[in-house]
């Protein structure tokens, strides 16, 4: 009898058992989908911002009369090269400053 009786507690703890295991399951779960959310929102929001900073080295370029993107162009010249990272760095520092990067 004492048996049956030790089978019966066992049962109803491990029933209780599996409700916490799964209760913490939930919990771990919903702690991954909400920092998941936030990695989203924020890699939405960096995405937005690279693609302004884009816009404004390009609209930068084009008024400075460097049109022709993020290269240096078909000049194979060291000099020419030279000129040109010197122009894109200081293009860049003062879209940094301007923003405050």
């Amino acid at each position: 009898m004492s048996l049956i009786a030790a089978a019966g507690t066992d049962f109803l703890n491990l029933h209780q058992s599996v409700k916490f295991v799964a209760g913490a399951y939930i919990v771990v779960l919903a702690v991954i989908v909400v920092y998941l959310a936030i990695m989203a929102k924020r890699l939405i929001t960096n995405q937005r911002e690279l693609t302004e900073l884009r816009r404004l080295v390009d609209e930068r370029e084009a008024a400075e009369g460097l049109a022709g993107g993020v290269g240096f162009g078909l000049d194979t010249t060291a000099e020419t090269s030279a000129q040109r990272a010197e122009e894109h760095e200081r293009a860049a520092e003062a879209i940094r400053s301007e923003h405050q990067l």
